[in-house]
């Protein structure tokens, strides 16, 4: 090695380099290496835990002060070989170190959806689905995308049928009902009483009557005048009452 020459022959120098080293990175694991160094990237068998995309929120519209409820559409990771200063490489593959190095485990990401529950009870209520507004908006049964969402819950009232004497009478769960004043009732024969005149005359028929005076209703064992009002929550049946008397 020379630094400089005094001789008086001619002579022949040859240059030497040494390579600077190079910080070549792993994840957050950091080494130096020199110049021009051969890597086999190996295989990546790093697991990565699975992340939350998106939150879905029910709103129930029960109205009961409850909260409402959520699940989480998920992101799961599957190795997928290297990236190298942003470049991918398959597992195994080999590269030549020229410069800094940040080699990084490379995921395919995949979405799990939240499927929607497919019913729902509420008293009085028809579950319709769920829907992106609260009245009208789309109808979804799944979710998959990385942004938050409240899907909300739509019904349809049940129908109410309320039997009245003069047929049937079709109303939503929760309707008002009001009593309306008991038909009159016609008189029924109950006995014959047939007259026959001496003189030959045809026979002269009267009827012993059961007369009908119309008095309240009664559903389920309660006692309704005309006028009262109750909530509809089931189909129901009043019936008239009437004070009987007979007419002889």
């Amino acid at each position: 090695k020379y630094t400089s020459y005094e001789g008086t022959e001619d002579i022949i120098l040859t240059a030497k380099w040494t390579g600077s080293p190079i910080q070549v990175c792993v994840g957050t694991d950091c080494q130096e290496v020199p110049y021009d160094t051969e890597m086999n990237l190996g295989v990546n068998n790093k697991d990565k835990d699975d992340t939350i995309a998106a939150t879905v929120t029910y709103d129930y519209h029960f109205d009961d002060g409850s909260d409402n409820p959520y699940e989480y559409v998920m992101k799961q990771y599957t190795p997928n070989g290297w990236l190298v200063n942003g470049v991918h490489y398959d597992d195994n593959a080999n590269i030549t170190i020229t410069e800094n190095t940040n080699i990084q485990p490379e995921y395919l990401e995949t979405i799990i959806p939240v499927n929607f529950p497919e019913t729902v009870n509420r008293q009085g209520y028809i579950f319709k689905g769920w829907f992106t507004q609260a009245t009208g908006g789309e109808k979804m049964t799944s979710y998959a995308d990385d942004s938050n969402i409240t899907v909300h819950a739509q019904y349809d009232k049940e129908k109410i049928i309320v039997e009245e004497p003069d047929g049937e009478h079709e109303y939503e769960y929760g309707d008002e009902y009001t009593f309306k004043a008991v038909p009159t009732k016609a008189n029924e024969n109950i006995a014959e009483v047939t007259f026959k005149p001496e003189n030959g005359a045809n026979d002269i028929v009267r009827y012993v009557q059961k007369q009908y005076t119309p008095v309240d209703w009664i559903l389920n064992g309660t006692h309704y005048d005309e006028g009262d009002k109750i909530t509809l929550t089931e189909n129901i049946k009043p019936t008239p009452q009437y004070t009987e008397n007979v007419i002889p």
